[in-house]
């Protein structure tokens, strides 16, 4: 995300602090996470696009687009070819859509959307997690919301504050 060592320690010191509210029942999907205390850090009202639960592929690409080089490609994994094996990317704007996509699914559309996605194409396949995760829910008595869907909400309302002084520093509020 082409962060100085300052900003990379707050990221980290707030992905921490949202990491420990969270369920153990659940795996935390860090890439999300980290994005999400990304955009806390870089452009809290795109954040709050996310909380608000209103945005479409177009805006999330646009705004990305100004705080993420758009042609960043993530690695995730190999595959065969004919000469032995080649590393396999996913355009990280893409990985973005599917988990905003996927972390506002109702049981009913994850259930639909795994039906038509092939479990081996990522990252559409992370809708395979999800329904794990949704049977799982079900099978404990749980509500019927993806694990992802309070991340952004987490968050927007970790116990951090932005100091007004001029190092533009986080701190942790006292409980």
């Amino acid at each position: 995300f082409s962060l100085d060592l300052r900003s990379e320690k707050q990221i980290f010191s707030l992905a921490d602090e949202v990491a420990t509210t969270l369920s153990d029942a659940y795996p935390i999907h860090v890439f999300w996470l980290f994005f999400l205390v990304f955009l806390f850090h870089k452009n809290k009202d795109f954040l709050d696009m996310f909380v608000a639960d209103d945005l479409i592929s177009e805006t999330i690409n646009s705004n990305c687009a100004k705080i993420l080089d758009p042609r960043t490609k993530i690695r995730i994994g190999y595959e065969k070819t004919k000469n032995g094996e080649a590393e396999k990317f996913c355009a990280i704007l893409n990985l973005i859509y599917y988990y905003y996509k996927f972390s506002k699914m109702s049981a009913h559309e994850i259930y639909a959307e795994c039906d038509s996605v092939n479990i081996n194409s990522y990252p559409s396949s992370l809708v395979h997690q999800f329904m794990k995760e949704e049977n799982d829910s079900r099978a404990r008595g749980r509500p019927s919301r993806q694990s992802t869907y309070v991340y952004a909400r987490l968050v927007r309302t970790a116990g951090f504050s932005v100091s007004n002084d001029d190092s533009n520093s986080i701190k942790l509020i006292e409980k």
